[in-house]
């Protein structure tokens, strides 16, 4: 509900009397921006302010009056805004509209929501015959000026053209009779636009009106009856408007005389403002003179000062006092009093103070304090310089800035939180958070068996326990009991979601009968439960054991795992709400919740603990951990440094606790930084009680998900055959949100939702994000700062006739083979479809390295001995000169202070800009030319030097670079470097979204595995059961046009995903991917099917490998072309499909199929089409080798068709192959120029049969081993 604050408006300049009229202005926060700006806009349009919400202009800045006015509207605005954004004024405190701008955006101005009812606005507006004609007409041109300027850059579809607008608004005269006649002939108006139409009806209506054109726009009658109408909303003030001018004369007299009013009232409302010390307040409303032509705000304070939240340099101050105890550690008491506020100050704590990186000691606290203040000679003994930039404090040490602090009126502050701790100076420690939430029962007992020492605190109050506890109530029955350890084990499987970085999704839960002894496994898929039980029963089969088997599909008989499974995901969600763990470390969470649950009593074993239980029967399977060893979840914890930079570095670093390690005395802790686990037994283990406030000061984060079906396994006898049966369960025993339950939608039949695999982050959600912002920023920073180190723009005023081009951050995390975190990316991108063509740009134009031209390269490394280095080019295109003269606007966050308006003009082609990609080609291509490199006929991405000992494929920024001696490569990269900053690498193991994998015996492999996980989980398929064949046998007849149509994006994004994964990992899915992507237009259910099918067998085979090994000796052809063709393939036009493989050194480089141009009329003249379409790409590739001085023989083509085989070695045409078209004979006149052999092979020996019909297994099976298509586990 919006608060409301009362403004008091001086009625002497609106009528007679010297009454003060009240009006009620809500307040503003990010929730309510369209009422608020429509009430502010009436009350500046009332005042005459309206003109501040326009951009001013230079010569508006100068000038004393409109300063003025600015402050005045400024100083309403502290008033009408909630204490959440009165930060936005302090960032803007020189200009109104600057701050007028900010705040629309953080509340929502330019959202859909508002731009819906700016247009639901536009569209009700209404002329109405009593008003004025020149207020409606302003009126219309201010909303509408309004709708375009929150529309102008977004792509929603909702402009509105001139011609609509004029048309909009002739609608909205429909309400006057008397301009029925004028509004019929509006229409005729050439050009019918908004502005000709609003000209013609003013001027008509002005002529009618007045015929002596004295008064421009209103008669007498009706400027009497404005004197008295009445307000409504956006249309209008405030009520009872005197028209203050008839003539211009008039009303610039009356400007002068408010002018000077306002002058009066600045002077006045300054004398009567006193700022005390930290504290600004403004005097009450009453000690205002009534004459003042001025609002007053009737609410305490108008400038007030976060008390908690900041800290403020005091260059006055000897000591620094803070207001808060837990912005201090290592606290002790004092007792005394110390000059501090201007007065003397009692102080009853002092302690160590952790200001960013700084820490000062002494601190003081000052329970009354108003403000925390830091001591400026206490930093200057700190060895701490503050030095003043832009009105900015900074902090320095060296050449290190360690913070700074931002001018607030006469102040300097900077925010400051204090560290999350689990500590305090008290003597009893919070055993309920230590111990993970256990129920008050529990504890009583160890506190009444002395095993904890401090005094019972019910937990009544902790809200983890109450929203993670909360449960539907159970069916009450008695289970049986076991008399002996390790007779019955009840055992569940229980999936929560996300899934670990690991990979782990599921938890085998295995609880003893008799004495509640608990062991969970974490699991990445349910088939590892048979093999993780038996693990657990070897390890006690020395105990001697009897198992008892219990019935699939019966939960209710394995009530305890079932239970169990309750608790421990309870246990999971406090541990994780009540720290700063992330998520996908469930995991740990789950194995430490395993730990606390085998140390408090039991009921049902008689408030034993499981741990107490096994060792009076001496069958303990581990050494128990005593309490006394035990930190909450997330502790802060100092851990020693195995290796320092130097011998003056810290050796200790600050990690979070996380689980004991299995069978060690050390422990598993999270590096915040590195986003990793560490396991060490080098830590000191906190001495300090933990805080009685942790519980209060909780960080909110979302819970696992749980799988609405739990997978339960029953462990059997041991005499018997060991056999686990999966079961459903009937529901999920723990109690989660019913949002948070994943579905599986792809088997119900719903649509799926779609999923963004990359890490991909918006700018203000990395600002405002509490763990990663600091990273974010530290991101955008290097980045600015290479922006500025290449001289990529210089600082000009806004150009007068100059298009200025916007600009983005794009923040990516980058994330290593293991899924892990290791760099975060920020780079400032233009918006280059602003740009225009032959204004900003001309030629686009720039060429990528070819993907057969990098296979031919992987297969002369395995082969002749090459040495590969892959590298890639830092900041590549802010090497590129610009060619055109560009505008763009300052780096957001980064902009210059005083000169905010100013824009950048580009020296160096900036990211996102149309010609950047050309221009850093031909920068490329020139330092290049200059190291001694020539660019390859063939292929304009390819580079040799002078004796072709070296061959450099670009891709962009990436280079994949191969040389026959290491020495000559490591002197080129050394020359490259002098130009441009690089990253190389010998063997890589990624390049181009490959994933390269180095045998022992010289062999390479190439496969996406990636790229097969991200369509899976795109598609929903995680699930889902494999397949051995990418299609079924009868494709064609599947994927007929009949079937219900589906959406099209989320197919043409699996199709082309698939179809790039095709064209160069995996020939074998080739056939089906091109079947499939001829319905991309108008898809349906039966194709959406068939690509699930697709999927299937990909995740099948995920294994699959294309690996490029060394040439059998006289095998086959150096360089060889397989064509084939299957014969009228389309059942409706009848056209054949082509396919061919390329073969360089028996290793597969390329590989096609498509269905032919052309009506075949036989088998014959199918397979000869499909030979010239092979030729030419085996052409092409014969020039690629000659260019980089492969010596060869002429290339082969195989066929396995005798009829084509024949035609392409005839001299002439015949009867039968005449009619065939002139751009199919060039395989004829390349075997009589002999340039090339045509070579027939039987149709087992085809290996180009997959890429023209379905296969089955045996076949399929059959054609990996001629692609070299092997599945090698390793190198997933």
């Amino acid at each position: 509900m919006s608060t409301e604050v009362q403004i008091n408006i001086p009625s002497k300049e609106l009528s007679d009397d010297e009454v003060h009229l009240k009006t009620k202005m809500i307040k503003l926060d990010q929730s309510n921006w369209v009422q608020w700006s429509c009430q502010m806009e009436n009350y500046l349009t009332a005042r005459r302010y309206d003109d501040l919400l326009m951009p001013p202009s230079e010569t508006q800045k100068q000038n004393a009056k409109f300063k003025q006015k600015n402050s005045s509207a400024f100083s309403l605005l502290w008033g009408c805004v909630s204490t959440e954004l009165e930060g936005v004024l302090l960032d803007n405190r020189t200009s109104f509209y600057d701050t007028w701008e900010s705040l629309g955006r953080i509340c929502g101005k330019n959202s859909i929501v508002v731009i819906c009812e700016t247009f639901f606005e536009l569209m009700s507006l209404k002329y109405e015959p009593e008003t004025s004609l020149q207020a409606h007409i302003h009126s219309f041109k201010k909303i509408f000026a309004c709708y375009n300027s929150i529309t102008v850059d977004k792509d929603l579809g909702m402009s509105i053209s001139p011609v609509m607008a004029a048309a909009m608004f002739i609608r909205s005269l429909n309400n006057d009779r008397e301009l029925t006649g004028l509004i019929q002939t509006l229409y005729d108006i050439r050009p019918f636009t908004l502005s000709a139409v609003i000209n013609r009806v003013a001027i008509e209506h002005s002529r009618r009106q007045q015929p002596n054109e004295q008064t421009l726009f209103t008669n007498p009658s009706n400027q009497n009856h404005r004197q008295n109408l009445k307000g409504k909303g956006r249309k209008m003030g405030k009520k009872n408007v005197k028209n203050q001018s008839v003539s211009q004369v008039n009303h610039k007299t009356d400007c002068n005389k408010r002018f000077e009013n306002l002058e009066n009232m600045i002077a006045k409302l300054q004398a009567l403002m006193k700022i005390q010390s930290a504290h600004m307040v403004t005097e009450p409303e009453k000690a205002l003179s009534s004459d003042l032509d001025v609002f007053v705000i009737q609410e305490d304070t108008i400038f007030s000062i976060d008390k908690g939240n900041k800290i403020y340099l005091d260059s006055g101050a000897g000591k620094s006092v803070v207001n808060r105890l837990s912005l201090l550690t290592n606290i002790t008491p004092v007792q005394q009093k110390i000059n501090t506020y201007g007065n003397s100050v009692a102080i009853t704590h002092q302690g160590t103070l952790s200001f960013k990186t700084i820490i000062i000691h002494p601190v003081y606290f000052a329970p009354n304090g108003p403000v925390s203040l830091l001591s400026v000679s206490q930093l200057l003994n700190h060895g701490i310089k503050p030095v003043i930039k832009d009105n900015v404090f900074l902090l320095k040490k060296g050449n290190s800035i360690l913070a700074s602090f931002k001018r607030e009126g006469n102040l300097f502050a900077s925010k400051i939180q204090p560290e999350k701790n689990y500590m305090t100076n008290t003597e009893d420690k919070d055993w309920h958070t230590i111990l993970g939430h256990p129920s008050d029962s529990y504890l009583k007992h160890l506190f009444k068996e002395g095993k904890i020492k401090g005094d019972f605190k019910p937990s009544n109050d902790c809200e983890i326990c109450q929203k993670a506890k909360i449960q539907n109530r159970p069916h009450n029955r008695a289970l049986p009991s076991s008399t002996t350890a390790f007779h019955c084990l009840h055992t569940d499987t229980l999936e929560i979601a996300p899934v670990t970085e690991q990979g782990i999704k599921y938890v085998l839960v295995i609880v003893d009968d008799y004495s509640r002894y608990n062991r969970v496994y974490l699991m990445t898929n349910k088939s590892q439960a048979q093999g993780n039980i038996m693990a657990f029963v070897n390890e006690i089969h020395n105990k001697g054991i009897s198992l008892e088997r219990g019935p699939a599909n019966s939960p209710q008989t394995n009530g305890i795992a079932e239970r169990f499974n309750q608790t421990l995901l309870t246990k999971i969600c406090c541990l994780l709400a009540q720290s700063k763990i992330p998520i996908w470390l469930w995991n740990e969470a789950a194995n430490h919740s395993s730990l606390l649950l085998n140390l408090p009593p039991h009921k049902a074993i008689g408030m034993n603990s499981p741990y107490e239980v096994l060792s009076l029967k001496n069958m303990t399977l581990e050494v128990p951990i005593k309490l006394e060893r035990l930190m909450p979840f997330g502790l802060k914890t100092t851990v020693h440094v195995q290796k320092t930079s130097s011998k003056l570095s810290l050796r200790g670093e600050t990690l979070r606790a996380l689980t004991f390690e299995k069978h060690s005395d050390s422990m598993r802790f999270y590096d915040e930084n590195l986003k990793n686990v560490r396991v060490t037994r080098n830590f000191i283990s906190p001495s300090i009680p933990v805080d009685k406030t942790l519980r209060q000061d909780i960080v909110s984060l979302p819970l696992p998900v749980v799988r609405d079906h739990v997978s339960d396994r029953s462990v059997m006898p041991l005499e018997d055959n060991i056999e686990c049966s999966n079961r459903q369960a009937s529901g999920c025993t723990s109690e989660v949100l019913q949002s948070n339950i994943k579905k599986n939608y792809a088997r119900n039949g719903n649509p799926t939702d779609r999923i963004l695999l990359a890490d991909v982050v918006t700018y203000s959600k990395a600002i405002n994000d509490p763990v990663e912002s600091k990273h974010w920023e530290e991101a955008m920073s290097l980045e600015f700062d290479s922006l500025t180190s290449h001289n990529t723009g210089e600082l000009v005023p806004y150009p007068k006739n100059g298009k200025v081009i916007g600009g983005m951050w794009r923040l990516t995390k980058k994330r290593n083979e293991y899924g892990e975190v290791y760099r975060y990316k920020a780079r400032w991108v233009v918006l280059g479809n602003h740009q225009e063509h032959l204004l900003h740009y001309f030629d686009t134009w720039a060429s990528v390295g070819r993907n057969e031209s990098f296979k031919v390269m992987m297969s002369l490394v395995v082969n002749s001995n090459y040495i590969p280095y892959q590298f890639d080019v830092k900041t590549a295109f802010l090497h590129g000169e610009m060619d055109t003269t560009v505008y763009v606007k300052q780096v957001k966050g980064f902009e210059t202070a005083g000169k905010e308006n100013w824009v950048w003009k580009l020296n160096k082609s900036l990211y996102g800009t149309k010609q950047a990609p050309r221009m850093w080609q031909l920068k490329l291509c020139s330092t290049l030319t200059k190291c001694g490199m020539t660019k390859a006929k063939s292929d304009d991405s390819l580079y040799l030097n002078h004796d072709k000992s070296l061959i450099l494929h670009m891709h962009v920024d990436d280079g994949f670079l191969i040389g026959k001696k290491d020495s000559t490569i490591k002197t080129f990269l050394s020359e490259l470097s002098k130009d441009f900053s690089l990253k190389s690498k010998v063997k890589p193991t990624q390049h181009l979204g490959y994933k390269l994998e180095w045998y022992d015996n010289g062999s390479v492999g190439l496969s996406q595995p990636d790229l097969i996980k991200k369509l899976i989980h795109d598609n929903n398929m995680d699930e889902s059961r494999s397949v051995k064949t990418p299609c079924n046998g009868n494709l064609m007849t599947e994927i007929d046009d009949n079937g219900e149509v589906v959406a099209v994006t989320p197919y043409q994004q699996a199709i082309g995903s698939l179809n790039y994964l095709a064209q160069h990992t995996r020939p074998d899915i080739m056939f089906t991917v091109n079947q499939l992507s001829r319905y991309s237009t108008k898809p349906t259910s039966k194709h959406w099917t068939a690509v699930k099918h697709l999927l299937r067998y990909l995740k099948g085979t995920m294994a699959l490998v294309l690996v490029f090994s060394k040439a059998k000796a006289g095998n086959e052809a150096t360089l060889a072309g397989w064509a084939d063709a299957d014969y009228a393939n389309d059942k409706v036009d009848r056209k054949s499909i082509s396919g061919y493989v390329i073969t360089f050194l028996g290793n597969p480089i390329c590989w096609w199929s498509k269905k032919q141009s052309v009506v075949a009329q036989s088998t014959t003249e199918a397979e000869f089409i499909a030979m010239n379409v092979c030729v030419k790409q085996l052409r092409w590739t014969s020039y690629l080798l000659t260019d980089i001085g492969y010596d060869m023989e002429k290339p082969v083509l195989y066929n396995d068709n005798s009829g084509a085989t024949t035609i392409s070695k005839q001299a002439s045409l015949n009867a039968n192959t005449k009619h065939i078209e002139v751009r199919f004979q060039y395989v004829r006149d390349l075997v009589m120029k002999k340039q090339l052999t045509v070579v027939q092979v039987g149709s087992g020996d085809m290996i180009a049969d997959v890429l023209t019909k379905p296969l089955g297994l045996q076949k399929l099976t059959e054609v990996y081993q001629q692609l070299h298509l092997k599945e090698i586990r390793g190198v997933l």
